[in-house]
């Protein structure tokens, strides 16, 4: 319900539409495309698989997030995808956005805030 706290509400989708030839003498068909509608989420990110191509878009809540940010979980989340790529049979708990030297400085940070 929407009582419940959230942090945010999030959208993903990926589509795969199946490709059907359509190919009528005389007659060429044009791909329409819907307009873009209102926000509903926070934020939405949208993917279709065509053949060996993945597109996709993002939108956000201009109030809750810069493009600057927007673009930030893009690069994270293709990151991720490489990451897991390169290591399909590996556990996703292994993979980490984080660099080494990431991780080594906020576990500094960390440790230094305890000291206190």
């Amino acid at each position: 319900g929407e009582d419940r706290d959230r942090l945010f509400d999030v959208w993903f989708q990926l589509e795969k539409p199946r490709q059907e030839e359509f190919d009528m003498k005389g007659l060429t068909v044009t791909p329409y495309h819907e307009a873009k509608e209102v926000t509903r989420f926070e934020l939405s990110l949208a993917l279709n698989a065509l053949d060996d191509e993945i597109t996709g878009a993002i939108d956000y809540d201009a109030n809750l997030y810069t493009a600057k940010i927007a673009d930030q979980m893009l690069e994270d989340y293709f990151r991720l995808l490489t990451l897991m790529a390169a290591d399909a049979d590996g556990e996703i708990a292994a993979v980490s956005l984080a660099s080494h030297e990431e991780v080594e400085r906020l576990s500094a940070s960390f440790a230094a805030s305890l000291e206190v």
